[in-house]
Formats: structure tokens, C-alpha cells, sequence
């Protein structure tokens, strides 16, 4: 059977990766899924791209190598996607191989991805660098295992374009440098003579075609605005088949293809939106409430993705506590099962206009869960207090995506998220609201 890239990569995206990557990055199992639809055909179509002369592939030869890119990844990249360290690390390996693979294309192919995805740039940037590394390691098992050189490298990533001539969008085929498959130049119409009697079509004629024109160019603006829609009504799971946002399967893998930003059968039509009017209603209402949250960070997402970046900053600036010494004093009670006992989180702040962490201690988070990772019969729920909202409703918002934003955190460190429950308690206590309180509270 003839090797096909595409295919082993997909079968690398289990359960347990791919709800690994959503954690990391912080979006759902439903963008996470839609975005590897786009983002692993890119990677791919960049290594083909600077494979495809010797040169390239000698280049590709040598990242294998320095970078001990042997394959041995694959044998637990979801285990590494549990660890914050393990996770800089991929991301720092990743940006070195996009840039490898792209060059001073990383950027138009970032923004294409952006745009062919609902994550954000910030979301596509980090799941590309964390996908890298692995896409990476599975070609360097393929050399290993087929023993090949510069030229044989050549060949076997040659052998991959057609393949990726299918999935990938068009404006990425270009971006690539991949040659439109099939393409004609359209011939051009012999002259033709003027006929007496026709001269009003010569006035005619452009301005209709103007007019036409017009109205095309304007239509052309609803383009994005129903891009979104379709693309917000569908997505793609591991295996490649297009799902509906209840799960249900709309079309099976190779009965519909992206085409510049829009799903389509074999026919080329477009494929119709059949969303859940009550969902979608709750989707939108959801938006606008986090919108006004916070302009630049709409969504949990940002404040995990904040949350990884400010680590080593948050070490440095909050108050000196040991991940043991915080272990140990959950181990003591986990141990004496004191349900109802509260700690504070004393190290984690907050944007007073958002959910987003400002400040934190890595040791204070890692301690919790390493305690509560050896004590998975134990149950705690997370609770925030708040003032920072207008209103009560609001500080009942904010507070509810701030204690989300701790559980994911746990989450993301290896804790089962069945462990976890998280509550938003707004104003209630004053004292507790105007300190914005975070408290862990032993439920079992």
C-alpha cells in the first residue's frame, strides 16, 4: 500500500491527544477538531514544499537529526500535552520547525489558518507549534524505518502532493507553491467583425457588465459574514468526517472538501447550515457576554493561553510557595476527609476588567494538583468571589469564567476534570469580594 502521510498523522489524533491539545491551548474538543482539519494538511504541504529538491530534503535531514527527531514522540505525546514544562517545550521546538518549513511564508500561512479556523491567531499559533514536533517525528520514523536518503526523502514526500492537492484550500496550494491541478488557459475569442445595426450594444454592453460587476463586488462583502455562519455550524472530527454541532454526521470523509473557507460536496455546492435555533441563541448570548468581558479575550482560551505564558514571570513576583508545602497541606485534608474545609489560593490575580490571570504561583497550582492527582477519590469545587463587575449580574459572569479558568488550570496539569466542580459566587461575602477570592473547597 502506498504510504500516505496524511493518514498516519490522523491516526497519531486519539482521544486522549486531541483532548490534550484542547486543554493546552484552552478552546474546545469541537475547534480543536476543526482547526487539525486545516492546520495538519498545512504542516504536511510545508514539509513536501521544502522537500521537494534535494537541498530542501537535506535541510530536513539534518532537523531530524539535531533535533533527535526520531519518532519517539509518538509514543506519548498525549502524556507530554499534561505537562506545562513538556508544553513550552514542544511550543519552543514547534516555532523552530514552522520556520524551517515556511520561512517568510510563517506569517501569510499563520493568518491563513487564522482565518480558515474560529480560534484566534493567538489559539492557531500555539496548536501549530505544539503539532510540529510531532508531525515532525512522524517523518523522522518514516526515514528511520525506510532508511532514506536525500533523494529517497525526495521522492517519498513528492509522492505526498497529490494527496494533499485534495484537502487543502486553495489559497494554501498557492501560499505552498503546489501547481493548481487540471488548470487551462482559457482561450482567447478570434476577432470578430462589427455588424451594421448593433452600434447601441457597444454603449450597452459595458454598462451592463459594470453594473453586474457592481453587484458582485458588492455581494462580496457578505462573504465573510456567511463564511462564519457555515463554518460555526460544522465541524471535523479526527477521522475526517464533517459533523453537525450535535455530533451527527452530515458528510462522510471524502464526500466534501474546504474550499476557499467554505464546505462543499463532490458537486461543488455548498453545503447547507442546520443549526439548533435554542443552541444558537445560547452561543450568541454567550459571545456578547464575553465580548464585553473583555474585548481582546473573549473566551477561556486566552486566559489559559495567558495563564502558560506568565509562568515564569508569576514565579518571580508572587510570594514564595513550595509545591510540596502546598501538596502536603491538601495531602493532610484529603487524608482527614475535612469536607467543607476552605483554602485560599492566595497567589492568583486577576485583570479587575476580565477573567484573565494577571499574576500567579506555579508551585501554589502544581501542588494542588499533584495532591489532588494522588488522591483521585477526593473531590473539590473552586469557588471566586468578586466585586469587579457593574452590577451583580456581571460580578456573577466574571466571577463564573475566573473559577473555569482555575479548574482548566487544573485540568491541564493531569487532574481527572471529574474531580473538579468550579462556582462563581459574585458579591455575596463583601470581605472575600473586594480581596477577589479564590478558595478550594474540600467536597470529598
Amino acid at each position: 500500500m502506498a504510504l500516505n502521510l496524511l493518514d498516519l498523522v490522523k491516526g497519531q489524533l486519539n482521544d486522549s491527544v486531541v483532548q490534550g491539545l484542547s486543554r493546552a491551548v484552552g478552546i474546545n474538543l469541537p475547534e480543536t477538531n476543526s482547526a487539525l482539519a486545516t492546520i495538519i494538511p498545512s504542516l504536511l504541504g510545508g514539509l513536501v514544499t521544502k522537500g521537494s529538491n534535494e537541498n530542501g530534503a537535506n535541510v530536513l535531514l539534518n532537523l531530524i537529526k539535531t533535533g533527535n527527531h526520531d519518532g519517539s514522540i509518538l509514543d506519548n505525546f498525549s502524556g507530554l500535552l499534561g505537562n506545562l514544562d513538556a508544553i513550552d517545550q514542544l511550543k519552543n521546538a514547534g516555532g523552530g520547525i514552522l520556520s524551517t518549513l515556511f520561512g517568510n511564508k510563517q506569517s501569510s500561512i499563520l493568518d491563513l489558518v487564522t482565518a480558515n479556523t474560529s480560534i484566534g491567531k493567538n489559539a492557531s499559533s500555539n496548536l501549530m507549534s505544539l503539532l510540529a514536533p510531532m508531525v515532525m517525528g512522524l517523518l523522522g520514523k518514516q526515514v528511520k524505518t525506510g532508511n532514506l536518503d536525500v533523494k529517497g526523502l525526495v521522492n517519498m514526500l513528492s509522492s505526498q502532493k497529490s494527496i494533499l492537492e485534495k484537502v487543502l484550500p486553495t489559497s494554501f496550494a498557492n501560499e505552498l507553491g503546489f501547481a493548481a491541478a487540471n488548470v487551462t488557459t482559457p482561450k482567447i475569442s478570434p476577432k470578430v467583425e462589427k455588424k451594421k445595426g448593433m452600434g447601441w450594444l457597444a454603449w450597452a454592453l459595458p454598462l451592463v457588465l459594470l453594473a453586474v460587476g457592481g453587484f458582485i463586488f458588492l455581494r462580496g462583502f457578505n462573504t465573510d459574514v456567511s463564511m462564519k455562519k457555515q463554518q460555526s455550524a460544522f465541524y471535523v472530527d479526527a477521522n475526517g468526517n464533517l459533523l453537525d454541532k450535535k455530533g451527527e454526521l452530515v458528510r462522510a470523509s471524502g464526500e466534501f472538501q474546504l474550499v476557499d473557507g467554505y464546505y462543499v460536496d463532490n458537486t461543488g455546492a455548498r453545503i447547507q447550515r442546520k443549526i439548533d435555533e435554542t443552541k444558537e441563541k445560547l452561543n450568541v448570548a454567550s459571545d456578547k457576554t464575553k465580548e464585553k468581558l473583555d474585548e481582546a479575550a473573549s473566551k477561556t482560551k486566552e486566559a489559559l493561553d495567558n495563564t502558560i505564558d506568565k509562568t515564569k514571570e508569576a514565579v518571580s513576583n508572587a510570594a514564595t510557595i513550595t509545591s510540596e508545602a502546598t501538596k502536603e497541606t491538601f495531602n493532610k485534608l484529603f487524608n482527614t476527609k475535612a469536607v467543607g474545609t476552605a483554602y485560599a489560593l492566595s497567589e492568583i490575580v486577576f485583570d479587575p476588567t476580565s477573567h484573565r490571570i494577571t499574576n500567579m504561583s506555579k508551585e501554589e497550582v502544581e501542588g494542588l494538583a499533584a495532591a489532588l492527582k494522588g488522591h483521585p477519590e477526593s473531590r473539590i469545587q473552586v469557588q471566586v468571589h468578586t466585586a469587579d463587575g457593574k452590577n451583580a449580574a456581571e460580578n456573577k459572569k466574571i466571577s463564573d469564567l475566573r473559577a473555569e479558568v482555575v479548574k482548566n488550570m487544573l485540568v491541564a496539569l493531569g487532574v481527572d476534570a471529574k474531580q473538579i466542580s468550579s462556582k462563581g459566587l459574585s458579591s455575596k461575602e463583601e470581605t472575600k469580594a473586594a480581596a477577589n477570592a479564590v478558595e478550594v473547597v474540600v467536597e470529598q
